[in-house]
């Protein structure tokens, strides 16, 4: 199983806390070590996101008078060229190789600690059902 989304989608989630509200309301339990992997997946494509920001910047931006690199201080034509390789930074889609977080499995006490925004942000990174998922159920033990 594995997720498909954009750079985009994750730095939403990132941006708005909803990564951050999830980790917190994921229940203890052997669905938190799955709920883990996934978060730290997307770690990963984030750390690799910022790190492609930042080369940006420094292609497109200028020094301020302390020598700190800024788009703020670029001509508007490096402005806008940085704005368009954001925008395609950002469209790049990438794979989450492992199962997005299930609704129905966080209970209802940890449902009612997310927002609808939080749902939303997360976009494919959360699904209702273990249908939804494309994974067979955990069984007991």
């Amino acid at each position: 199983m594995s997720i498909k989304t954009t750079l985009n989608q994750l730095v939403l989630a990132m941006q708005t806390g909803a990564l951050n509200h999830v980790s917190e309301a994921i229940p203890p339990g052997g669905y938190a070590f799955r709920a883990a992997k996934l978060l730290t997946a997307v770690d990963v494509e984030l750390t690799s996101y910022q790190k492609q920001n930042q080369a940006l910047v420094r292609k497109f931006g200028k020094p301020d008078e302390k020598g700190n690199i800024s788009i703020a201080n670029a001509t508007p034509e490096a402005q806008e060229a940085f704005g368009k390789a954001m925008t395609e930074l950002l469209a790049q889609e990438v794979t989450i190789p492992y199962e997005p977080i299930i609704w129905s499995k966080l209970g209802e006490e940890s449902t009612k600690k997310l927002t609808i925004r939080d749902v939303h942000a997360l976009g494919p990174l959360m699904v209702e059902t273990e249908a939804d998922a494309g994974v067979a159920p955990l069984k007991a033990v």
